[in-house]
C-alpha cells in the first residue's frame, strides 16, 4: 500500500510539471 501511495505521489509531481511546462509553451507562443 504505501508503494502504491508513493507512486500516486510521483505521477502527481509528473503531472504538474507537465502542466507547468505546458503553461510555459502557453504563454511563449
Amino acid at each position: 500500500m504505501e508503494d502504491y501511495s508513493q507512486d500516486t505521489i510521483q505521477q502527481r509531481e509528473i503531472h504538474s510539471v507537465t502542466e507547468i511546462n505546458q503553461t510555459a509553451s502557453d504563454f511563449l507562443k
